[in-house]
C-alpha cells in the first residue's frame, strides 16, 4: 500500500463524496491527502489542486456532466457540492475511465443496490405522495446504507413529510409506501456491507 493510497473499508461506507474527493478515490489517492496550492486556496468557489493535468481534467469532466449525463441528471445526491460515489463509481466506468478496481467494485452496487430509476419509463405526471416517495427512496435505499432504517423510522419520517406538505399520511398508507420501496432484502438487524480486504 502506497503512503496514499485510499481506506477503502472507509469509503465504500462513505455513500456522498466531494466531487474532488471522488476524482482523487478514481486515481487511488486517499482524499483526506489530496494535495492542494499552497499559494492559492479559492477560483470561482473551487479548490485548487496540486495533483497534476489529468487530475484537474478529470475534475472538470466531473463537474462539466453533474445534471447533463444520463447517469448523473435529476438526481438530488450529485450535485456540484457532492456525488454518490456508488452513481460516480458507475459513471466512471460507463464513460471508459481507468479506476482502481477497488471503486469499480463500489461502482457494481449500482446494479445490485440501486433502485435504477433510469429504466422506469420518464413520466411528467406526479402527486404530492409521489414527491414524498421518490424523497423515500433516496434518502434511505439510494444508496443503500450498512445498516437498513427500520420501517419504524420510515413511517415517522413518511409522516413528517406528509406534515410538511399538508398531507394527512396515516399509518396504512405510511405502510402502504414503505411496502411499495423497500428492498426484497431489506434487514434492519444486519449489517450488509463486509470490510474489504
Amino acid at each position: 500500500m502506497s503512503n496514499r493510497e485510499p481506506n477503502w473499508s472507509e469509503w465504500e461506507r462513505t455513500p456522498r463524496v466531494e466531487l474532488s474527493e471522488a476524482v482523487a478515490l478514481s486515481f487511488n489517492i486517499d482524499p483526506h491527502q489530496i494535495k492542494r496550492n499552497p499559494h492559492q486556496w479559492l477560483v470561482g468557489h473551487q479548490p485548487i489542486f496540486n495533483e497534476g493535468k489529468d487530475f484537474d481534467v478529470r475534475l472538470r469532466i466531473t463537474n462539466a456532466n453533474i445534471g447533463y449525463h444520463e447517469l448523473l441528471k435529476g438526481r438530488k445526491d450529485c450535485t456540484l457540492q457532492s456525488i454518490n460515489l456508488v452513481i460516480f463509481a458507475k459513471w466512471a466506468t460507463t464513460i471508459g475511465w481507468e479506476i482502481p478496481p477497488k471503486l469499480e467494485s463500489i461502482g457494481h452496487k449500482y446494479v445490485d443496490d440501486v433502485v435504477n430509476v433510469e429504466t422506469l419509463p420518464q413520466v411528467a405526471y406526479t402527486t404530492d405522495l409521489l414527491d414524498i416517495l421518490n424523497l423515500a427512496v433516496i434518502e434511505f435505499f439510494n444508496p443503500r446504507h450498512d445498516v437498513d432504517a427500520k420501517a419504524e423510522n420510515i413511517y415517522e419520517w413518511l409522516e413528517i413529510k406528509g406534515k410538511e406538505k399538508k398531507i394527512d399520511i396515516s399509518e396504512n398508507i405510511a405502510h402502504a409506501m414503505f411496502t411499495i420501496i423497500k428492498p426484497h432484502n431489506h434487514n434492519p438487524k444486519k449489517r450488509r456491507v463486509e470490510p474489504l480486504d
